[in-house]
């Protein structure tokens, strides 16, 4: 082979080597570095951020209830007014002088009238305890006169009318002295012009309205039909 024909191919090898060798990625240790490299993860997740507010806030308010308690005018109020009621045997004296007052028929400890008193099928929240007796007052003085027994005795007072709550607020927790106002039942005056109306408590909120038909008023509230005015507004019906 001449010399020409060996130089032109040995350009010619070489020129292909050197196209090889620029295509072929070889990869440097920077590279290869940095490919490892992970980015740095934040401590402050939002899932911590919303843990540690919570529960800065409930050692927050347990310090601040428990120091109000210790330091503050109105808890100690509170804690001195819890009420303490007369034993069993203060309840038995209330009875005797409220029926030395009223009459023996004012007062009853029959068990049907306590569990009449005490306890409903249709109320929600039904509790062991029931009266010690039962007051049945026909007038505003009579109500007055238990009133003042009862609070001399430290005996509970549980006002009692239609008996159709649902939510238990005629029971009595401590016992005490259920007050009957089924004996009171009478529209005491209707002021057309006010638009207002006196009445005793166990008036029924339907008789009250047939009775004020006349007038071109009428009472709105319609809790149940067996409901009485007393109960509604013991209980802030609307």
């Amino acid at each position: 082979m001449s010399p020409a024909r060996l130089m032109a191919r040995w350009l010619r090898v070489t020129s292909i080597t050197r196209a090889r060798n620029a295509c072929r990625f070889v990869p440097t240790r920077e590279a290869s570095t940095f490919s490892q490299v992970k980015a740095p993860r934040a401590f402050w997740t939002s899932g911590r951020v919303i843990l540690f507010t919570a529960f800065t806030a409930s050692l927050t308010y347990v310090y601040g209830v428990s120091d109000a308690r210790n330091h503050s005018p109105i808890f100690s109020a509170l804690q001195a007014r819890t009420p303490r009621y007369g034993k069993k045997a203060d309840m038995e004296k209330a009875i005797s002088e409220l029926r030395a007052d009223l009459g023996e028929e004012s007062v009853s400890t029959d068990d049907e009238d306590l569990q009449l008193h005490g306890y409903s099928e249709w109320s929600s929240i039904n509790i062991d305890q029931l009266p010690v007796a039962v007051a049945y007052p026909r007038t505003t003085e009579e109500v007055s006169k238990i009133a003042k027994v009862c609070h001399k005795y430290k005996m509970p007072m549980v006002p009692y009318s239609g008996g159709s709550s649902l939510e238990a607020n005629f029971s009595a927790p401590y016992g005490g002295m259920s007050i009957d106002f089924s004996h009171m039942d009478q529209i005491i005056a209707l002021n057309e012009d006010d638009m207002d109306v006196v009445v005793q408590p166990s008036v029924p909120w339907m008789s009250l309205n047939a009775q004020i038909k006349h007038s071109g008023l009428f009472f709105p509230v319609d809790p149940g039909p067996s409901a009485r005015i007393g109960g509604m507004v013991g209980t802030s019906c609307r």
